[in-house]
């Protein structure tokens, strides 16, 4: 397979994924990057991966089955729509808002704003009324 990918943390990502999938014996993976977006990518795109996948930064190995294991599924599956919403690379920050406190109020949100974050961005469409209101209840609770 062929994939042009413009964009080199989802092409990392991709890559991961395919030598996941493609070669049985390998038994660990090791992403040597410093980009949070890499690290978030990844953990929602974890159970596609090798279980043995570790995120290099210069100072840190960060084993993401410890990551998932501790938020779980649901959670890992919604962190693109936290990311996008409290700030990352293509969208900009709430105001007053920081990343460590955006994650407070996003590990303890319940079900219906997980389920808007996890829908946000998965379709092309716009958002349903249900998955605009559990946004809304994000930001508010994030103000709150």
């Amino acid at each position: 397979k062929t994939y042009l990918q413009e964009e080199a943390d989802t092409g990392i990502v991709l890559h991961a994924n395919d030598i996941s999938k493609g070669d049985p014996s390998c038994t660990k993976l090791v992403i040597s990057c410093s980009d949070t977006d890499v690290l978030l990518i990844l953990l929602n795109y974890f159970d596609e991966l090798n279980n043995n996948t570790i995120f290099r930064t210069l100072h840190h190995d960060i084993i993401l089955q410890q990551i998932y294991e501790s938020i779980g599924l649901k959670m890992c599956k919604a962190i693109l729509g936290f990311h996008a919403i409290s700030g990352c690379d293509q969208t900009g920050k709430l105001y007053r808002i920081s990343k460590l406190s955006s994650w407070k109020v996003f590990v303890s949100s319940n079900d219906e704003i997980i389920t808007a974050l996890t829908n946000l961005g998965e379709s092309v469409s716009k958002p349903t009324g249900i998955d605009v209101k559990g946004l809304e209840m994000f930001v508010l609770h994030l103000y709150y």
